[in-house]
């Protein structure tokens, strides 16, 4: 049995005073039940879908994709204040982003696809300050499913790009 976990693709540091990095509250993110298990989902047709019983997250995909985002973010927007669900931030928020996936499977030499809704709130009053939907799809570079889980990581940096641009943009 092989166990995986997603992983940030960003690299660097903050770099920035600490009074002048944005703090932000990444999560919760809310996964489709076909997605919130142990093993690792193949799509293997329009509407149908293969649970790999020898292929296993390592923990769970929706706190792993929290984590990867979350770290992600931070080396994107220059902070190091980024609080992850179900974590409680410390400092006061500038920003929170929460996330309904629809989809994020795929198969080995075929492609990922991650769909998912998400939201750019004021951490202060909660007012809504950007609402966005993102389809995502990454070839899968080889036939294993490590090819799948690479795409996947992948997917969550170009997500992670989207958000800390639409943040920037604010």
């Amino acid at each position: 049995m092989q166990f995986y976990n997603l992983s940030a693709t960003e690299t660097g540091s903050a770099g920035t005073e600490l009074a002048d990095q944005p703090a932000i509250a990444v999560g919760p993110a809310i996964f489709p039940k076909s997605l919130r298990r142990s093993q690792v989902v193949i799509r293997t047709g329009p509407n149908t879908v293969e649970l790999d019983e020898f292929n296993r997250w390592a923990g769970s995909l929706s706190a792993d994709f929290l984590d990867a985002l979350g770290a992600n973010l931070g080396v994107l927007l220059g902070t190091e204040r980024v609080s992850v669900y179900p974590a409680d931030a410390r400092y006061p928020l500038d920003y929170r982003v929460t996330l309904d996936v629809d989809r994020f499977d795929g198969a080995p030499g075929a492609s990922l696809v991650l769909i998912v809704r998400w939201t750019v709130s004021s951490g202060d009053d909660g007012s809504v300050l950007a609402v966005r939907h993102s389809r995502i799809e990454k070839p899968v570079a080889g036939d294993g499913v490590a090819d799948l889980v690479r795409a996947h990581d992948a997917a969550v940096a170009d997500l992670s790009r989207q958000v800390a641009d639409s943040i920037r943009g604010l």
